[in-house]
């Protein structure tokens, strides 16, 4: 049976970041270590340093693989296999590799190798692709480690109780395209990069944020820092401007609960709200190219097409390097998950004329300009830019979800007027904030 896409998308990444805390947890750790020790065909022992790494080694693996016992989302993790991502990592490519070879032979863990991966809703005569982009390697625990965890009483429900996730020691994380450029699908590989004072000032602001956000409680919802991850490294313009959202980790992180989950959090136990940015990318896009928003309340309302088919033609857009001529099938299956058919006149194209009429600003979209990767970069600038002054002169602690951001709730008009400073003075005009509370109410602001 071919394994769920859904479920392989959604893996989480092996941060190498989550250790064994509890006695009943380390105590499965070494029970394992001994099993690929004893497995092993070794002529002689390991130098003490080689076995310091691979003991701390097999703890990392171990804990990443089980962790997706917790994940709701996904059972798998992932991990690119090109030897360059795991330079400054606490556990070296060859050692990796003979600690998941070890597992595989011991029946303790499952893979789904790396490569393009088969396209479940293709379809010729809609210009579909066969294959989604290509996808790093996948692992998961076995049913045997399942079982031998579930010895030591540890499970999906209490696996944060033995184990845990530390700040991450790295928070900036780059990644290089592939292909031409052509699609926020077109992600490539994690990729190393030099150490400058640019790097060494973003790591910094990462690492601060982390270190003040984690002395906060975040009930209901999980935080163990961020890394920021940068994209199309491998373009030529690159220069740290492209991506570069706030992306929390942990399988079980607060990014990953659905919005009604979220307002049911607490920062140290007072209620939440959430405050959206309304058309964020659209917004930027409209400063780039100097040219005022339709004199409307809403710029996704547009006569004679649903608002989510607007929002999803705008997103798809921008996340392109070209107007689509049919419906990425992804978007198109949740359009219709959603009670939209867009078979019955809304295609691709017969929505483009409505909205480019609309907003006749697209009509200046230039996608090397104002593509996905641009407009990330200055949406993220400037989200951080007001979580840190909600940190520096508020004491506030934000938790952002990209172009959204959760706060006490108390705190709700201070950070709106934080983030309509940050994003009005940045961009040079209005911006409109809606804030959901936990009884289901929103307010636009």
């Amino acid at each position: 049976m071919e394994d769920d896409y859904e479920d392989i998308s959604n893996a989480a990444f092996m941060a190498f970041s989550t250790k064994a805390t509890s006695d009943k947890a380390k105590q499965l750790v070494v029970e394992v270590l001994h099993l690929l020790q004893q497995s092993e065909q070794r002529k002689r022992k390991r130098k003490a340093t080689d076995q310091a790494s691979f003991e701390r080694g097999v703890e990392l693996v171990v804990s990443d693989l089980l962790s997706t016992l917790a994940n709701k989302r996904s059972s798998w993790v992932y991990r690119s296999m090109f030897r360059n991502t795991f330079s400054g990592e606490p556990i070296g490519a060859d050692t990796f590799n003979n600690i998941i070879n070890l597992m595989q032979d011991n029946d303790l863990l499952e893979t789904h190798k790396g490569g393009n991966v088969a396209n479940p809703f293709y379809n010729p005569s809609a210009s579909s692709p066969k294959f989604n982009p290509g996808k790093a390697r996948r692992f998961r625990p076995s049913e045997a480690l399942v079982l031998l965890a579930d010895s030591y009483d540890i499970n999906g429900d209490n696996f944060y109780d033995h184990f845990t996730v530390s700040l991450p020691k790295k928070p900036i994380r780059l990644r290089a395209a592939r292909g031409n450029f052509r699609s926020r699908m077109d992600r490539g590989v994690v990729i190393r990069f030099e150490e400058t004072e640019q790097t060494r000032a973003l790591t910094h602001q990462v690492q601060s944020l982390n270190e003040y956000l984690i002395d906060h409680t975040l009930e209901g919802g999980n935080f163990n820092g961020y890394i920021r991850g940068f994209n199309e490294g491998n373009h030529p313009a690159f220069n740290w401007d492209r991506g570069g959202r706030l992306y929390a980790v942990g399988a079980d992180s607060y990014q990953l609960l659905k919005k009604a989950e979220r307002l049911k959090m607490k920062i140290d136990g007072k209620p939440v709200a959430e405050i959206d940015i309304n058309a964020s990318f659209l917004r930027i896009f409209h400063s780039l190219i100097d040219q005022p928003l339709p004199d409307r309340d809403d710029p996704y309302t547009v006569d004679g097409l649903p608002r989510d088919v607007v929002k999803a033609w705008v997103t798809a857009t921008f996340g392109h390097s070209k107007f689509h001529q049919s419906w990425p099938p992804g978007l198109n299956k949740r359009l219709r998950d959603d009670g939209i058919d867009t078979s019955k006149g809304m295609s691709m194209t017969k929505v483009q004329e409505k909205v480019v009429e609309a907003i006749p600003s697209f009509k200046l979209w230039k996608p090397e300009e104002h593509g996905w990767p641009r407009l990330m970069f200055l949406e993220s600038d400037q989200m951080i830019a007001s979580m840190e002054q909600l940190r520096d002169k508020y004491d506030i602690p934000a938790f952002s979800i990209h172009d959204s951001v959760v706060v006490p709730k108390e705190d709700v008009e201070i950070a709106t007027a934080v983030l309509r400073e940050r994003f009005e003075g940045g961009f040079g005009l209005e911006f409109r904030f809606t804030a959901h509370f936990s009884d289901n109410h929103s307010v636009a602001i």
